[in-house]
């Protein structure tokens, strides 16, 4: 068998997409480049999600390996910081809002 049938083959940012949803990601649009965005302009943005040490953890992710992610005590709070995202995401907004790159 060659090499190249070895390999498997790279996912397209629709599949990519898919699976996300597929979690529970959300997308928004952003006018930001995130290295990249995804080819519909937008950012995947996660459900709430519940870290070992107890905290909760809401991320933005871009097309590839550009992702920012806040962290907070409560599921109550980190879901009344998810419902308080603008429609479109920016990137100085997340920052202000405490989000860090992951």
């Amino acid at each position: 068998m060659s090499k190249n049938r070895d390999r498997a083959k790279p996912r397209s940012q629709e599949q990519h997409q898919a699976d996300l949803r597929a979690r529970g990601y959300i997308f928004r649009p952003t006018p930001d480049d995130w290295a990249p965005t995804f080819a519909d302009g937008t950012v995947a943005v996660s459900n709430v999600m519940p870290l070992s040490n107890g905290k909760f953890r809401i991320a933005v992710w871009g097309g590839d390996d550009l992702g920012m992610e806040l962290d907070l005590d409560t599921a109550q709070e980190a879901r009344r910081q998810l419902a308080s995202l603008p429609s479109i995401i920016t990137l100085d907004d997340l920052q202000a809002r405490g989000f860090i790159r992951a």
